[in-house]
């Protein structure tokens, strides 16, 4: 297939959740057309409603999604909590940030 022109916030979009792998670009691409999120006409991408929006976690049926969710239910018991905490922490955090949360919660 062609060329398609991507805006700025479209590629920052993708480079934020695709880990620059060209099949998760593709499918993140595909994903955002079916879900009506982006249209391409005249070789250009045009954003249709707010990327930061966009429910990637919903993709579960996807190989980028799947791969992950796959990866996380391999883990042992004590890396899926420092996972659990991590998605509740806001913003940057370290290792000892999520071992200190986990401390603090513990019964």
């Amino acid at each position: 297939s062609g060329s398609i022109v991507l805006p700025t916030e479209l590629r920052s979009f993708l480079s934020s959740i695709a880990l620059n792998n060209p099949q998760n670009i593709r499918e993140a691409l595909a994903q955002l057309l079916e879900d009506g999120n982006i249209h391409v006409a005249n070789g250009c991408a045009i954003i249709l409603r707010d990327l930061n929006t966009v429910d990637v976690a919903a993709w579960v049926h996807t190989r980028m999604v799947g791969t992950i969710i796959s990866q996380i239910e391999m883990m042992d018991v004590e890396a899926k909590k420092v996972i659990k905490w991590a998605t509740v922490l806001d913003g940057p955090f370290s290792a000892l940030d999520v071992a200190s949360a986990n401390r603090a919660h513990r019964p």
